[in-house]
């Protein structure tokens, strides 16, 4: 059976959703799907191709992911899940309009006549969040 590994963070509950599709998608391929956890920690993700020998990648992210770059996986096909589209390399990028986000929120709270709001930024920084708050700014 052919492997496909993803690389998830744990502190993600949205990541059990994203897996959940993944691997009913993989099952009708005939695919195993090999989750590498990379909580708090880096990955080592030569170890992890050398062992698994994958025929593809799929990389969350949104919680930083220095070392999953397209250099680190060479040929093989990779699908990126919240990667900062500014630094996008080969392979395949999904994520979200954060601007959008921070916009559509912003017109939400002025439309209800607040007299004051302000934006929470996540505790390490991250380019999603600064899309955000330079968007609800």
């Amino acid at each position: 059976m052919q492997t496909v590994l993803f690389f998830i963070s744990s502190t993600r509950h949205t990541c059990s959703n994203r897996l959940e599709g993944i691997c009913r998608y993989a099952r009708t391929q005939g695919w195993y799907v090999q989750v590498v956890e990379r909580a708090f920690h880096k990955v080592d993700v030569a170890r992890q191709l050398e062992f698994w020998r994958p025929i593809g990648i799929i990389a969350e992210c949104g919680s930083g992911a220095e070392e999953l770059t397209p250099a680190a996986f060479g040929d093989i096909p990779a699908v990126y899940f919240d990667a900062d589209m500014s630094k996008r390399g080969r392979g395949y990028y999904v994520g979200l309009d954060c601007r959008s986000v921070g916009r559509l929120v912003c017109e939400h709270l002025m439309s209800l006549d607040m007299p004051n709001y302000a934006y929470a930024s996540f505790r390490l920084p991250m380019f999603w969040d600064f899309e955000r708050r330079d968007t609800f700014v």
